[in-house]
């Protein structure tokens, strides 16, 4: 039936009867427009794969009537490219975008919007890649073409801030990403006004910082806007309002507050479940899975269980094995057994994300990273330790690689690291990565004294007290054998101690009240 269908539109392309030759050109460019139409919404619905052969189609009637080098075969070839990204299949996706941007640049030229967007196109593949300078080099260069024109002050510069913010995050560079959501919002807020989908969508990424950040406060007041916003443009029934619900949820399950992260998801489970076909929804997935983290978090066990088994089972039947969408159930399982000390089923989920986002993503990616650091604290717990050296060492390499050193993992890593070796009795090779730990554990906390409420700075100090205690334990197990080691132990008792008066003070509102706030003030930001 479908190649007939096929036939039949053929039968519209010639105007020369049955032995004539001509073309009608206007035929083939409606047909390729229906057809990338409809791919479209097989994209939305998720339906990747229908997607695939629809834009294949396109793409052969585009080639065959019409030639390659025009914005029409750009189209097909990134609608096939998209698709291809949806599969998680990148190594596919990667030469048709790029392919599409050569067309776009000779056709349309480098100012040209659709251009531009090609080029935002193939950052988003590269993040998703794990290749993030090479996607900061795209957005760059898409935020100076738009700051040419159509201006700062225009919702294309804002989409582009918005873009370079969501990979800064990635990269842990968290001192540039706050300036660039914020400068984005507030032109959304100027050109399109509050109530708006784009506004809404703007201050839901900010939220999203400031609660990895640890900023809980300020990330409950922006998914609580942006619930009001998104329940009045568009009702409680509506996907995007249950995303924020889920979102809202997290952000308390976070904050402890684990009651309340329980009714929103539940809410929002129950607002999906009046939608058709939501048990396909990506946010629906989600919520599935955030509330078995949830209840991995509250020591719910079985509950977590169940419905961690049943996001595998609908992950595995639309997204494949071969999809990011699948891993991280697998890590989500895997955490779980980890906490309930099945270290056996642990170790299979762990091994099978690894497996499938070596394939997928390459070796040099962090989540690649976490995965092995995740395996090598499977075969901590079970001892063998042998096996463990290996994977925080190149854990470690790909995450100072990738994202850098001033981040929550890699002080994580080598906090691990050191405890490994002061177990395998290895004591200069753990003075060195206790050392390293803890100058990156004082220089994030150091530039958290900028942004954070003194709740948060204390809650943020809270975070890395672990650290700090293995750090002085190992110290005085060392019993003053390195001298380096009791420097940075003395320096950084002072530091906690000016750190937690800072906090006390309310360093954030940076109130220049005498000149002992101003000193500590001072020293703690040129520390």
């Amino acid at each position: 039936m479908k190649t007939r269908a096929f036939l039949l539109v053929f039968s519209f392309f010639f105007t020369g009867g049955v032995m004539g030759q001509a073309v009608d050109t206007a035929a083939v460019v409606r047909e390729v427009d229906s057809l990338l139409k409809t791919a479209l919404h097989l994209r939305k619905t998720r339906d990747f794969q229908n997607a695939l052969k629809t834009g294949l189609i396109a793409q052969e009637l585009t080639k065959r009537y019409l030639g390659q080098e025009n914005e029409r075969f750009a189209k097909c070839i990134t609608s096939i490219a998209l698709s291809y990204k949806g599969m998680s299949r990148f190594i596919d996706s990667e030469p048709l975008l790029i392919q599409s941007i050569d067309i776009r640049k000779k056709m349309l030229g480098v100012k040209h919007a659709d251009y531009i967007a090609s080029l935002d196109r193939l950052g988003y593949l590269y993040e998703d890649m794990g290749r993030l300078e090479a996607a900061e080099s795209l957005f760059l260069e898409s935020l100076s073409a738009r700051q040419e024109e159509p201006g700062v002050q225009s919702t294309a510069y804002a989409t582009s801030l918005i873009n370079l913010a969501d990979l800064y995050v990635l990269m842990g560079r968290y001192e540039e990403v706050e300036r660039l959501y914020k400068t984005a919002i507030n032109i959304r807020a100027k050109v399109l006004g509050k109530e708006n989908a784009d506004y809404a969508m703007g201050i839901n990424n900010l939220a999203t910082f400031y609660q990895n950040t640890l900023r809980f406060l300020e990330a409950e007041q922006l998914h609580l806007e942006c619930r009001k916003i998104r329940e009045k443009l568009m009702g409680r029934d509506n996907p995007e309002y249950c995303g924020t619900l889920i979102n809202l949820g997290a952000t308390y399950d976070e904050m402890g507050r684990h009651e309340l992260a329980e009714q929103l998801l539940l809410e929002a489970k129950q607002s999906f479940e009046k939608i058709p076909n939501y048990i396909y929804h990506p946010y629906y997935i989600n919520c599935l899975n955030n509330l078995g983290v949830l209840y991995t978090n509250t020591k719910k066990y079985r509950e977590a269980e169940l419905l961690l088994i049943e996001n595998k089972n609908i992950r595995e039947k639309i997204f494949g094995k071969n999809s990011q969408y699948y891993t991280v159930i697998l890590l989500n399982l895997g955490t779980l057994y980890f906490r309930m000390k099945r270290y056996e089923s642990a170790k299979m989920f762990f091994l099978e994300e690894k497996n499938i986002e070596e394939k997928l993503l390459g070796k040099m990616h962090p989540d690649y990273a976490m995965t092995i650091n995740n395996l090598a604290s499977v075969y901590t717990a079970i001892g063998e330790y042998e096996l463990v050296e290996n994977l925080r060492i190149e854990s470690k390499f790909i995450w100072e690689t990738t994202v850098g050193k001033q981040n929550n993992q890699y002080v994580s890593i080598t906090n691990q690291l050191t405890g490994l070796y002061w177990k395998m009795s290895q004591d200069e090779r753990a003075d060195l990565f206790s050392y390293e730990s803890q100058e990156n554990a004082l220089k994030i906390l150091t530039k958290s004294v900028r942004y954070l409420t003194k709740n948060e700075l204390a809650e943020n100090n809270k975070i890395f007290s672990g650290y700090f205690e293995n750090f002085y334990s190992f110290v005085g197990y060392r019993n003053n054998q390195s001298k380096k080691l009791n420097q940075s132990c003395y320096t950084s008792t002072l530091f906690q101690k000016g750190f937690l008066l800072m906090a006390d003070l309310g360093t954030n509102t940076l109130i220049r009240a005498d000149t002992a706030t101003i000193f500590l003030s001072d020293l703690l930001k040129s520390y």
